[in-house]
């Protein structure tokens, strides 16, 4: 399996964000690398970027650290992603986006896990979130922590019927409301939440999130489990 980031520093609400220091000197890229290694250290990583010269930092910071570079497209994000994952010949993808930099290691190998046993019968997996339209709104981790797991096939038919704008701007927001469209498998939460766990959002967005981010990263680590962020929305929200 390869590992995929979608990134970029031109983000309207937190310009740069992909490169802001959150703990210590790392920063979100820093630290999704550092868990990819630990869950799977041969694994290939790549991210893929736009062609803007403001995302040259970001190309630099791939080559120094060995990450496999690709730049697409600013605002079709789905055809950024697909030509990445076919430039690389990937067969099976697993995709974090670049500010969630709090996604657990336990859910990363979780869902690999998962993915790997069923690989067979699925071609899509996700950690439940309420942006799946059709998820168990008791069952769904926070938003901004999400594993997805997709083979090169899915990646490429979705490319080619999700034409809308609105879906060009996600990688798979085209399936957020159709539980049918594929063979698909949400991975629950083991324990019921209240449902403003899965309405709460840990991506970096905002100076608030950039802030929440360095408060959990500060509690716990880089290796924060999923009940440790439950535990922090319901002290702090």
């Amino acid at each position: 399996m390869d590992f995929l980031i979608c990134a970029r520093m031109g983000s309207t609400r937190l310009p740069g964000k992909a490169l802001i220091p959150l703990l210590e000197k790392k920063h979100s890229l820093d630290i999704l690398l550092e868990k990819f290694k630990i869950v799977s250290p041969y694994s290939r990583v790549i991210l893929a970027t736009t062609t803007l010269s403001k995302d040259d930092l970001l190309e630099e910071w791939a080559i120094k650290n060995q990450v496999k570079i690709f730049r697409g497209s600013e605002k079709d994000v789905l055809g950024r992603l697909n030509n990445a994952v076919n430039y690389f010949n990937c067969e099976n993808i697993i995709e974090i986006l670049g500010d969630n930099p709090l996604v657990p290691i336990e859910l990363i190998k979780k869902c690999i896990s998962i993915y790997k046993k069923q690989n067979d019968d699925l071609k899509y997996l996700a950690s439940s979130t309420s942006e799946y339209k059709f998820s168990n709104p008791k069952k769904n981790h926070p938003i901004g922590i999400r594993v997805q797991i997709f083979n090169k096939n899915f990646i490429n038919y979705i490319e080619k019927i999700a034409l809308g704008e609105s879906y060009r701007e996600h990688s798979t927001s085209f399936i957020y409301d159709k539980p049918d469209l594929c063979d698909l498998k949400l991975v629950e939460t083991e324990e019921q939440y209240a449902e403003k766990i899965g309405k709460f959002n840990f991506a970096i967005n905002t100076i608030d999130q950039l802030n929440n981010a360095k408060d959990v990263l500060k509690k716990y680590g880089i290796n924060c489990k999923v009940g440790e962020l439950v535990d922090w929305v319901n002290r702090n929200v």
